[in-house]
């Protein structure tokens, strides 16, 4: 950032917060006018972080990320958290970077290196580290890890086996209360979806859930709906995997239809 002087058409205000590890961070509330104003991009995404702050931003738009605090206006010179245009340009920025790296994938600022043997992983390795820098992209060494024969990567645990749950996560569903109204249970079944994948005929499991979220439906609590969160619970919990695909292995495609609902 640099100090600004004179009339602005925006002066968004700003905050610091805490980090994690005890660190501060200057944000920004852009939803107070700029981004009503901007056109959102058309691709697809996930979630926004530091790295937002190493894209440069054009002089002339600029001028449009003008904060206002206590000791005077300041304009960002990279691009800022906050602007919603921001996670699609960071995204597609990183698919860029790696599209001719199919051992490399990139989901924002994580980038994952999948390989079979250990030199060839020094060899991915040091292939993506030479295109970061081809791309002044920097990084926080004290979040990097190499090689690795299990991680988390975007709430699971990844092996040679296959996909896991991650433990810390299954705790916040089994320590969460039994929903007393429709909000709670959103966010119970939001939270659970996250899982659907591992879980077969998850949909007719939760069916009795998503019956009191339809319009014009009074709340009324039963029995049937303890269980069925008890069982959502211990069926998560349970000791899931997904298995990597095998090319080697015959295939077979199956169909299946449901009373209750539609999804996977």
């Amino acid at each position: 950032m640099e100090k600004f002087e004179g009339p602005s058409d925006y002066a968004t205000p700003g905050s610091i917060v805490k980090r994690k590890d005890g660190r501060s961070r200057f944000v920004v509330d852009y939803s107070t006018g700029l981004n009503a104003q901007l056109e959102e991009p058309a691709y697809q995404l996930p979630v926004p972080e530091d790295i937002y702050n190493q894209l440069s931003g054009y002089e002339e738009s600029q001028m449009l990320t003008v904060v206002s605090t206590p000791f005077g206006k300041y304009k960002y010179k990279v691009a800022s958290m906050g602007l919603k245009t921001l996670p699609a340009d960071f995204q597609r920025i990183m698919d860029d970077m790696f599209i001719d790296m199919p051992f490399a994938h990139a989901y924002f600022d994580d980038i994952l290196i999948a390989s079979v043997t250990s030199a060839e992983h020094l060899m991915h390795v040091r292939a993506v580290l030479r295109r970061i820098q081809q791309w002044c992209i920097r990084l926080s060494f004290k979040k990097c890890k190499f090689f690795q024969t299990s991680i988390r990567f975007l709430g699971r645990l990844i092996d040679a086996n296959g996909i896991h749950h991650d433990p810390s996560k299954i705790d916040a569903i089994q320590t969460m209360a039994t929903p007393t109204d429709v909000s709670p249970l959103r966010s119970f079944l939001g939270m659970v979806n996250f899982y659907q994948n591992f879980v077969s005929m998850m949909r007719d499991l939760r069916q009795p859930l998503d019956e009191l979220l339809k319009k014009d439906v009074t709340w009324c609590w039963i029995d049937t709906h303890d269980k069925t969160v008890h069982d959502i619970k211990a069926t998560i919990s349970s000791k899931c995997m997904l298995t990597h695909f095998d090319p080697r292995l015959p295939i077979t495609v199956a169909a299946d239809a449901s009373q209750h609902g539609i999804g996977e």
